[in-house]
């Protein structure tokens, strides 16, 4: 079924007509990652396991501080890339503000485990049925790896390749903020949307796992070689080293 959407999504949504998702990840679950809001003309590709939550947060309320949507919970809060009319499309690719932010792949892929495995969350229900088909009952990390590299890389977004996630191209976008400095980037998209830094950052979402502090604790030689291949494509074009952070 999500093959038949991708071939049909060009004919059918100007968005996907201008820029085609050829990517694993299912259609659906990829439009979900795009916010854009006609209002405030910018356009946020946002990333599962990226301070999502926060981000999304922050830029709803710049909106509701300036009377739109005040109503409208922040997950249905800005429109999806199939809502867009193609009038619309020209509108995103020509004028509005496009970003995304994006995050180590080591930490990401461990924040992943530590917050959907280990907290036993639904988004990996695949993982745990692959556990129990292999006689894994308390997986550790290494585990996880191997599951991923078994088939379930692209079984969720939020451990999935964030090049594969995105909804809209890399060369496409305005601005790549990352995690690691998201204090000074944040101010750097609120000040191209609402004219002026954020007061406070609110931290929202899941409590925090400290993936980054906890590299050398989790990551085996094996762990570390199996998330070289597999995320090779995110090290690479969103410029992070192969090396653990120190």
């Amino acid at each position: 079924m999500d093959r038949v959407l991708k071939r049909a999504a060009p004919h059918l949504c100007p968005y996907y007509r201008r820029w085609p998702y050829t990517g694993e990840i299912w259609l659906t679950e990829v439009d979900l990652r795009g916010a854009w809001s006609r209002e405030l003309n910018f356009f946020y590709a946002r990333l599962p396991k990226v301070a999502n939550s926060t981000i999304l947060g922050s830029l709803v309320d710049g909106a509701r501080a300036r009377g739109i949507g005040k109503d409208l919970k922040p997950k249905q809060f800005f429109a999806r890339p199939s809502a867009a009319r193609a009038a619309d499309v020209e509108r995103i690719a020509k004028e509005a503000f496009k970003f995304a932010f994006v995050r180590d792949p080591f930490a990401r892929t461990l924040s992943a485990y530590l917050d959907k495995v280990v907290k036993t969350r639904a988004a990996a229900r695949r993982a745990r049925r692959w556990f129990a088909r292999n006689g894994i009952a308390a997986p550790d990390f290494a585990a996880f790896c191997r599951y991923l590299d078994d088939g379930g890389l692209h079984d969720d977004p939020h451990w999935a390749p964030q090049t594969q996630v995105l909804p809209m191209p890399l060369d496409a976008l305005d601005f790549l903020g990352r995690m690691e400095r998201l204090d000074e980037d944040i101010a750097v998209v609120h000040n191209r949307i609402f004219g002026e830094s954020p007061a406070s950052l609110q931290r929202r979402g899941p409590k925090p796992t400290g993936s980054s502090n906890r590299l050398a604790e989790h990551y085996t030689e094996d762990a570390l070689a199996i998330v070289r291949r597999l995320y090779a494509a995110d090290f690479e074009k969103l410029g992070y080293p192969l090396q653990l952070p120190r």
